[in-house]
């Protein structure tokens, strides 16, 4: 069975997936999966696994997905652990994040490259967790590079054993 984190100890929270709950408040936010890059009392950043295909730009030579909401010249890239830069951060036993610029050229087996990340601060974001909007997900590597975008969302709740449209809000988490 799976056990859900503990959101009280937010040191902990880096590399944590969570995943939209039906009854998230966020249009733009509705069956997203996210992955937490940073946790701490002031601020939670993100970053959205399973959005759409952004149309290329010119600078970038990577494929870019809408995985944030700010900060859209920053170029955030989830990857395996194959390469890694001076910069590049551990998420998850296999799961990677580097913060790059245009002009880099660093091409990991596995990424999955986003323009941005999201950002709440801890106790917006802490309510929206006891408000039933996000559930907490077993994330993998295998979630994030080989499942197909469209079924992230589906595949995020499966891994934990819930059926999204059998939540009820009352036995939701808290």
């Amino acid at each position: 069975m799976y056990s859900f984190p503990n959101f009280k100890n937010h040191k902990s929270q880096k590399g944590s997936f969570l995943a939209a709950s039906p009854f998230i408040t966020n249009k733009t936010l509705q069956n997203a999966v996210i992955v937490i890059l940073e946790c701490n009392e002031s601020i939670v950043s993100a970053v959205k696994i399973n959005q759409t295909k952004l149309k290329q730009e010119e600078y970038c030579s990577y494929p870019m997905y809408d995985g944030g909401l700010s900060d859209h010249k920053k170029i955030l890239l989830l990857h395996s652990g194959d390469k890694k830069l001076a910069n590049t951060n551990q998420l998850t036993e296999d799961i990677f994040v580097t913060d790059m610029d245009e002009t880099t050229q660093f091409y990991p087996k596995k990424y999955y490259a986003v323009p941005g990340c999201m950002s709440w601060m801890y106790e917006d974001f802490m309510k929206e967790v006891k408000n039933s909007e996000w559930i907490p997900v077993m994330g993998s590597s295998k979630l994030v590079f080989d499942t197909p975008i469209i079924k992230r969302w589906h595949e995020a709740y499966r891994s934990c054993g819930i059926r999204p449209e059998l939540i009820q809000r009352e036995y939701a988490i808290n």
